[in-house]
């Protein structure tokens, strides 16, 4: 709505669309802006050439330099120096199936490693349980970068916000 205003008062404007195939308020909106950032290649094929600017997904400051945070990032979350930390990303409100894939896997996981596990804010209650000296879980993490800094390996959702982060981060991840 505020975009929509905006333009209808010739006050220029800026659309980010951060995935490949755009949501249909970008869509309606292209026409009545000047810019429009894109993530990646080929969206001009949804919206005109001339306004497109390729630049990239924003990402958080905070996780240009996470190397050095690792002292930081093992106390924060009261981690063993000694052992590989797996963090697992759901996203801030949770992802059903990654949680019920982990669930029925977390016995076999956690035999090796210490985990950090953000189930989200919709599954905390029900997951929240599963924690233990090995196994921290969290509704919702924020200071990603520590998360990030501790973690020697990821299992994540593969939205477009996180796969950009974690370019950055340059650690091991599987995406669902």
């Amino acid at each position: 709505p505020l975009l929509q205003m905006a333009s209808m008062k010739s006050i220029p404007c800026l659309i980010q669309e951060q995935n490949s195939y755009p949501g249909i308020t970008n869509k309606l909106l292209s026409k009545k802006v000047q810019k429009i950032c894109v993530a990646s290649t080929g969206l001009d094929r949804f919206f005109p050439k001339d306004k497109i600017v390729l630049t990239g997904n924003p990402v958080r400051q905070d996780l240009l330099d996470i190397n050095s945070k690792r002292k930081e990032s093992l106390d924060h979350f009261n981690l063993d120096e000694s052992k590989k930390t797996l963090l697992i990303l759901g996203g801030s409100l949770g992802a059903r199936r990654i949680n019920q894939l982990i669930d029925t896997q977390l016995e076999h996981i956690a035999q090796d490693v210490q985990i950090i596990w953000q189930c989200g804010k919709f599954y905390y209650e029900q997951y929240k349980n599963k924690s233990n000296g090995s196994v921290q879980v969290h509704a919702f993490i924020s200071r990603m970068d520590l998360a990030y800094s501790a973690a020697d390996f990821i299992i994540s959702r593969a939205g477009a916000g996180t796969i950009s982060e974690l370019c950055i981060v340059g650690k091991p991840v599987i995406f669902i």
